[in-house]
Formats: structure tokens, C-alpha cells, sequence
């Protein structure tokens, strides 16, 4: 697990672990890279599911818009990024953790899964 930010970057390694909705089985991975310049984040995510019939590689990747980022914190948004549901990545940089939440869009006007996840992993 790593939330490193300096010079206008932000780099996060680590991997998303649910604490609200659904979860899904395996395990993951994710690099988050943002850039002050863009107000982007981009998230590479990435899950290996184990089933009855092996493995499955299953690879993502979320583009954010930074809706607030101040000394103490970032705010970005991925709308409609999982079908209807927008993802928000909140990111507390004094204390170098980071958390996930979705939800369905309210432009999409649609229904889904809310749920939440925080940055997990051993500390690099």
C-alpha cells in the first residue's frame, strides 16, 4: 500500500477492500496516478477470480475528474464509470489513506449497488 503526493502528483498502489455492498471473490490490485495540471486520475485495476474452473484475469481502467483537491484532501469523480453508478475516489493526504464509494448516477436516473471500499495492503 502506497499514497505518495508531491509536486502536483498523486500515486496510490494497493488494493480496494469492501466494507459495504457487494464484494467480489479474488483478490485485486490498483494504481491510481493524479495530476494537479489535468485535475484527472486515472485508476488501473486489475482482479484475478478464482471458481471452480480455474482463474480469470479481469483488467479495468477508471477515468476520474477532480471535483476538489486541497493540502488535506482529493475528491475526484468517475461518472457512469461501473454502467450507472459513479465512483468517487476521496483520498486524505495528511494521513495517507484512501477510500472508494459508488453509487447510481443521478443524472443516469437509474438503480444499483451502493457500496464503499478502503485502500488496503501491506505498507511499502
Amino acid at each position: 500500500m502506497k499514497v505518495e503526493h508531491q509536486n502536483g502528483n498523486l500515486l496510490i498502489w494497493g488494493g480496494w477492500e469492501t466494507t459495504k455492498g457487494y464484494q467480489a471473490p479474488g483478490i485485486n490490485a490498483v494504481e491510481i496516478r493524479c495530476d494537479t495540471a489535468s485535475s484527472r486520475c486515472v485508476e488501473a485495476y486489475a482482479s484475478i477470480l478464482h471458481h471452480t474452473e480455474g482463474e480469470d484475469l479481469e483488467a479495468q481502467v477508471f477515468d476520474y475528474v477532480v471535483q476538489n483537491w486541497t493540502e488535506n484532501e482529493m475528491l475526484a469523480v468517475a461518472g457512469q464509470a461501473m454502467g450507472c453508478l459513479d465512483r468517487r475516489l476521496i483520498v486524505d493526504l495528511v494521513a495517507q489513506q484512501a477510500r472508494l464509494e459508488w453509487s447510481p448516477s443521478a443524472e443516469a436516473g437509474c438503480e444499483g449497488d451502493i457500496g464503499a471500499a478502503v485502500l488496503g495492503g501491506d505498507p511499502l
